[in-house]
């Protein structure tokens, strides 16, 4: 993927809900639901997609629900680790506060079950796992 498209993606997937801080060469550096400061790049030596979190100490996260991110730089997988990374921001925040966030951005909410439900049918990494009924 080129370094527009890759733009592109995030600006696309996260809109207003990701603030940039620094995006330079192929890195997007940013702040999601003003609350969580996330990393995604395109590069390393076999050309692959990589993200993490950095939690207050300063480590960086880059395994979310026990399963590490897809390296590889299709659109699909990109996306697919995108909208991990945003599910696991999304359930480490309240409720209230997604409702009160999004309605002052002005877009639209799914409620979390919604969310959590479009997240187990879209994901990739839980494929094969047995849906749990509702």
């Amino acid at each position: 993927m080129k370094t527009a498209e890759f733009f592109d993606l995030i600006e696309e997937f996260f809109g207003p809900r990701a603030e940039a801080t620094d995006s330079s060469g192929a890195e997007f550096t940013g702040i999601l639901y003003e609350t969580f400061a996330v990393r995604c790049a395109l590069g390393g030596d076999h050309g692959e997609f990589g993200a993490s979190i950095e939690t207050a100490s300063g480590a960086r996260l880059n395994t979310f629900f026990g399963q590490r991110l897809s390296l590889n730089d299709d659109r699909d997988s990109i996306l697919s680790s995108l909208k991990t990374i945003d599910e696991w921001c999304r359930l480490h925040l309240p409720d209230e506060f997604l409702d009160r966030y999004e309605t002052a951005l002005g877009i639209s909410s799914l409620s979390r079950r919604d969310q959590d439900r479009e997240f187990r049918r879209s994901s990739s990494f839980l494929n094969g796992w047995a849906a749990s009924p509702e």
